[in-house]
């Protein structure tokens, strides 16, 4: 169910119920999978720890060929594909990131030592509400640097990497 729902919140509760077990066996495998590098939770971003902690983690496999054949879809998902691409880059290069949801989503959040950098993913051209969700974001956190787009050609050539070279 983690591979399934890449890049989406996953529920301890929801996973224990769709799996028949108790939440608690639940939690103990979801850590045993980051455990053995099978995936990696993403926490909620806020400077709160406690706020932090009341949040669903998003979970992203480390290996997108793994989940694609694990997640039997008629079709591709490109766009959870390329967020778990994106994911695996930024973790690569030690990229603390978090994500954010106020009424939008903001896909990441990277944590670097000159602030915090709002990352928006998309396979499809960045539309109003991906706009949208950068503004709430700002609203929320005025001092945060200049949001990054990245879409299949950005990431294709190399943004992605001057991105987290610069952070």
């Amino acid at each position: 169910m983690a591979f399934e729902s890449a890049g989406s919140e996953l529920s301890l509760r929801r996973l224990a119920g769709a799996a028949g077990i108790a939440v608690e066996t639940a939690a103990g495998y979801l850590d045993a999978c980051e455990s053995a590098y099978l995936v990696f939770g993403v926490p909620y971003f806020a400077y709160s720890e406690r706020k932090r902690a009341s949040r669903n983690k998003k979970y992203y496999p480390i290996d997108t060929g793994l989940r694609r054949m694990v997640v039997t879809r008629t079709g591709e998902d490109h766009g959870k594909l390329l967020e778990c691409a994106v994911h695996v880059a930024l973790r690569r290069r030690g990229v603390p990131v978090f994500y954010w949801r106020g009424k939008g989503e903001i896909d990441f959040v990277a944590e670097t030592s000159q602030g915090i950098v709002p990352i928006q993913v998309s396979s499809e051209p960045i539309s109003e509400r991906h706009h949208r969700a950068v503004e709430e974001f700002y609203e929320t956190f005025p001092h945060a640097l200049e949001a990054q787009f990245v879409g299949p050609d950005e990431y294709e050539r190399g943004v992605l990497d001057a991105l987290t070279n610069a952070l």
